[in-house]
């Protein structure tokens, strides 16, 4: 079988463009690393040419370019190159929209906005099914958590994991509070209770989604941050994220959470916003509704 290669797409005075990866046999995500420092928003296609809330992910990507002085991006527009760029890649895919301060030379860019596709890779079924591993660092901080910059990648790339079997760090504040992962929104519950940390953290679109399925289910929120030494009272924990969806948390520091087993609460949480998703996604053109 064909291995189906990233590509890297910008839409240029109506007209998708594909552009020529610079360095043969350099590893995408390293190119985009060497990107001008800019903001960025991450998702995955549905059924290929779909999206889950893809209008909340451009409201956050224009709103930080407000707030880090970028050029700001067409809606409609990109909306037109995500929907050509989509149906061109024609492969279940994580997407990557980078926000620039100016057109990239080493792409020969024309416009600030850098489309990637990547073949979706998410963690095997048996991960979701046996929950992950995570730990608490307070080497690794946001610059500001309300933009979702790139700069940050670079931190996060560089940082070592303690151990093998820990998915993801979990960032704490200096008191020892615990805030998001590196690459998701943390959670976890105390019995029908849902805890999550409410500032301090960037506002992620499944977040906000999995927050009003839980009051569906009638599960108590408290937007607070749990600290480090707290999370052994909790039952149950989870990651979210755009592209992987809700992932359970069974163990914090090496510790079992609860029974070490993903929870009732999550895998209710997690089949209702499965649903939801499911129902709702979209092209990302209204016109395309019935492609």
């Amino acid at each position: 079988m064909t291995e189906h290669k990233a590509a890297i797409y910008e839409w240029h005075n109506g007209q998708l463009r594909v552009l020529e990866h610079p360095r043969e046999g350099m590893d995408l995500e390293q190119v985009l690393l060497d990107l001008p420092a800019g903001t960025y928003e991450a998702l995955r296609t549905r059924d290929q040419a779909k999206f889950f809330r893809l209008d909340r992910h451009l409201e956050r990507g224009v709103a930080g370019c407000k707030a880090s002085g970028l050029p700001e991006p067409d809606p409609q527009a990109l909306c037109e190159g995500i929907n050509a760029a989509a149906r061109h890649f024609a492969w279940e895919a994580k997407l990557r929209i980078d926000f620039l301060p100016h057109p990239s030379a080493m792409l020969d860019m024309r416009s600030t906005v850098l489309l990637s596709f990547h073949p979706l890779q998410l963690p095997p079924q048996e991960t979701y099914q046996r929950g992950v591993g995570v730990y608490p660092t307070s080497q690794l901080k946001r610059f500001s958590p309300v933009i979702k910059g790139t700069a940050f990648i670079a931190a996060r790339t560089a940082h070592k994991r303690l151990h093998e079997d820990d998915f993801e760090p979990i960032l704490l504040d200096p008191d020892g509070y615990c805030l998001e992962g590196v690459m998701s929104n943390f959670f976890c519950f105390r019995g029908d209770t849902l805890h999550t940390a409410g500032t301090g953290v960037l506002g992620g679109i499944t977040r906000e989604t999995l927050l009003a399925c839980a009051a569906e289910l009638g599960l108590q929120v408290v937007e607070e941050a749990v600290h480090e030494n707290q999370i052994n009272r909790m039952n149950e924990g989870f990651l979210s994220s755009s592209v992987r969806g809700v992932l359970p948390v069974v163990r914090f520091a090496g510790k079992d959470i609860g029974n070490g087993k993903p929870g009732p609460r999550t895998l209710a949480l997690d089949a209702a916003y499965g649903e939801l998703v499911r129902s709702s996604s979209r092209p990302a053109l209204p016109s395309d509704e019935s492609a």
